[in-house]
């Protein structure tokens, strides 16, 4: 049985630059797709701010403040 969609490929977050990255990838989905003009305007992402947040991840917090945003990718 086939659980992912065609061309699903798993990516591993390493550090906190790509937990980053990956999130702005998400939250930014719904802009991409031209359903709203800005994030915060999609009601069921997390950036309208409707939702309680995790905290980050305990080893990627220190580096949290120092990761600059970058662009998504899989690394192999």
């Amino acid at each position: 049985m086939q659980i992912w969609q065609p061309g699903f490929h798993e990516c591993t977050v390493r550090d906190a630059q790509d937990f980053r990255i990956k999130a702005e990838y998400i939250r930014m989905n719904p802009v991409e797709s031209r359903l709203v003009e800005k994030s915060e305007q999609w009601d069921y992402s997390s950036a309208s701010g409707r939702f309680q947040l995790d905290e980050w991840p305990t080893n990627f917090a220190s580096e949290a403040k120092a990761s600059a945003l970058g662009r998504a990718s899989c690394r192999s």
